[in-house]
């Protein structure tokens, strides 16, 4: 009976370790996809500076304008709307990083205690970084 009880407790053990690895993949997958995001938004918008010179070209056409300004303004509207974009994205994943981060040392630290070091060489519930 003891021995069983000992097999499970192990087995639990292994479990905790591979949920643990498990958890470090998806926190490493999801910093990927936030970067893949920002990429994504800055080759998405800067495929429609002709499109934004147009728009501005059509409603300054009366200022007489010096044409490298205006794409100069076309650049700057592309790339606010990247930025803005990714923002939207990027947060929401890097936020979810960070809970987990949370969720992994709060589990961890509860079964082994403060000072036990996680998989990914940091202290328990002291340092949440990386």
């Amino acid at each position: 009976m003891k021995e069983r009880a000992a097999m499970i407790s192990e087995n639990a053990h292994q479990d905790k370790f591979k949920l643990q690895k498990e958890a470090f993949f998806l926190i490493k997958w999801l910093n990927r996809a936030a970067n893949l995001i920002i990429i994504f938004y800055i080759i998405l918008y800067l495929q429609q500076i002709p499109f934004w010179h147009e728009i501005i070209l059509r409603d300054l056409d009366e200022y007489s304008i010096w044409p490298p300004v205006i794409w100069i303004m076309a650049c700057a509207v592309c790339l606010a709307e990247a930025g803005i974009n990714s923002i939207l994205y990027y947060l929401p994943l890097q936020t979810m990083k960070v809970i987990l981060k949370i969720l992994i040392n709060m589990e961890y630290t509860s079964h082994y205690g403060e000072h036990a070091l996680l998989l990914d060489g940091t202290l328990g519930a002291r340092s949440i970084k990386k």
